[in-house]
């Protein structure tokens, strides 16, 4: 089983009224204020060797890397970005060592003010990565997928902002 660690809209005045859970591609649409917007930054995982930094590249773009540090040493274990596409938007991850070294594609699901997350079903593990902002200065990213038993796992990363 492959792991990795990683680790989220106003409604317009015309919005569509999604039931839960449901998207309304209106509220995710470039220029919009995203909550992708609120994770720009540096983030420190609470094990404080990982660290996870995004930035935002432009109005459709944000990339992120993911590293640790050993000693002094900075050693990175993940590229990510995330763009909007053919009307969605995408998370594109890629993971040192992993999936053939090339990139695996998520696609947006479910979002609300405070968190997004991206699916791949077809993906061996993870199949969901979501993201949630707890407070300003606090991140959650939990990644979900089947175990080897066939049922749901998650691994959750939490993060405290740095910058």
């Amino acid at each position: 089983m492959k792991r990795f660690g990683l680790f989220l809209i106003p409604l317009s005045l015309f919005a569509c009224k999604p039931a839960e859970n449901e998207i309304c591609e209106e509220e995710l649409l470039p220029g919009s204020e995203l909550v992708l917007d609120q994770i720009v930054g540096t983030w420190k995982n609470a094990d404080g060797i990982h660290f996870e930094r995004w930035k935002k590249t432009d109005s459709t773009h944000y990339s992120s890397d993911v590293y640790k540090l050993e000693g002094e040493d900075t050693i990175f274990l993940e590229l990510a970005k995330i763009y909007y596409s053919d009307q969605k938007w995408n998370f594109e991850n890629w993971v040192k060592d992993q999936n053939h070294n090339e990139n695996v594609l998520f696609k947006a699901e479910n979002w609300d003010k405070t968190q997004i997350s991206f699916k791949n079903l077809q993906h061996d593990f993870p199949t969901e990565i979501r993201y949630y902002l707890v407070a300003d200065s606090i991140l959650k990213a939990t990644i979900f997928g089947k175990n080897d038993n066939g049922n749901r796992d998650s691994i959750q990363f939490n993060y405290e902002r740095l910058n």
